[in-house]
């Protein structure tokens, strides 16, 4: 058995989800036993309800990028992070082990409005250097008065 969702505003190319009972265990060397699967085509469905009016509102700008550098910057990040997301702020943190550059690089691609740099420096006198991404602007900012300054 094999099923399909088709979107009536995608002409042609309708299918957005499909799936079905396979038997394919044995083609890759398994034992044979049935299986079943699906895939949902994500554009597809992006696409579709755009088409229908639904899409869904564009999520608002991060009001902050915290860039750590360095391994004690990043545990420290991650509490940052949390304090300011329970404060209300939209904030997201370096995954990637980026260096500063490529950070701010990513922060303006994604439409952040500052960029936190968090670095040893700082860690050791209790601030964080905040970059402003429009203007260029950077001011060290105590850690506890970060979110206050990120508000505004």
């Amino acid at each position: 058995m094999v099923w399909e969702f088709h979107s009536p505003d995608l002409g042609a190319e309708s299918q957005v989800c499909g799936g079905g009972v396979y038997s394919l265990a044995e083609v890759f060397g398994g034992e044979p036993v049935g299986t079943v699967g699906f895939a949902i085509g994500f554009d597809r469905v992006c696409l579709a309800l755009e088409r229908a009016g639904l899409a869904a509102p564009v999520a608002p700008h991060l009001q902050a990028f915290i860039a750590p550098i360095g391994e004690p910057a990043r545990v420290r990040a991650f509490a940052l992070a949390r304090e300011l997301r329970e404060a209300g702020l939209r904030i997201d943190v370096d995954l990637m082990r980026r260096g500063p550059s490529k950070c701010l690089d990513y922060a303006n691609s994604v439409g952040a409005r500052r960029v936190v740099l968090l670095g040893s420096k700082e860690l050791e006198r209790g601030v964080a250097t905040v970059k402003d991404m429009q203007s260029g602007e950077q001011r060290e900012v105590p850690l506890g008065e970060l979110a206050t300054a990120l508000s505004g």
